[in-house]
């Protein structure tokens, strides 16, 4: 989905050339190589559950090659707005995303990339522990994502999808079953 950037409340980007990050300390993280509103303004242009697209301005389809040697992790912070109106802050992630294609198109660097890890914030530590994403990817991005289609495909009215979320299937099968008339509960087996 299209990312605009009113909901894009944070972003930094890091690189890195192993994709093999399991834990970082924030001192050894260090500052980031791109930060929202900053040369060379980044950009998130696109999310999904299981990818990412970025984009961040350059000077000459040149850089391209001297770009490759940061590659192939790319480590990002950002901080979403919740448009759909279902959680009371902004939501926060660290992810690892694997680039998978670098392009340059109109004076911009576009990177197409999947998910691969999720960073977790040590209770104790200024850590973060990365665990792998691919295959079951990070709940809070994926629910955002597919709030933010339901909202896409209702037009731009901030009503409450009012269809099955299986985040709350228990509570609307409570309800369903309390809005039909006459209705039998089964008896315990």
């Amino acid at each position: 989905m299209k990312v605009t950037r009113e909901l894009i409340l944070e972003l930094a980007v890091w690189f890195s050339n192993s994709t093999s990050v399991q834990r970082i300390h924030l001192r050894d993280l260090g500052p980031p190589t791109f930060i929202l509103g900053k040369p060379p303004h980044p950009l998130i242009n696109n999310i999904s559950a299981g990818g990412m697209a970025l984009s961040f301005e350059t000077s000459s389809p040149r850089q391209l090659d001297a770009f490759h040697s940061h590659l192939p992790l790319a480590l990002v912070y950002f901080k979403i707005q919740d448009a759909t109106g279902g959680h009371s802050s902004p939501l926060s992630f660290m992810a690892g995303y694997e680039v998978r294609r670098v392009q340059y198109l109109s004076g911009r660097m576009y990177l197409g990339m999947s998910l691969a890890l999720d960073g977790v914030p040590h209770p104790e530590e200024l850590v973060l522990d990365f665990v792998d994403a691919r295959r079951y990817g990070i709940a809070c991005l994926t629910k955002w994502c597919e709030d933010m289609d339901r909202q896409a495909s209702h037009g731009e009215c901030r009503r409450t999808f009012s269809g099955l979320r299986l985040d709350m299937l228990l509570n609307q099968l409570d309800i369903a079953m309390m809005e039909l008339p006459g209705r039998a509960v089964c008896p315990d087996m």
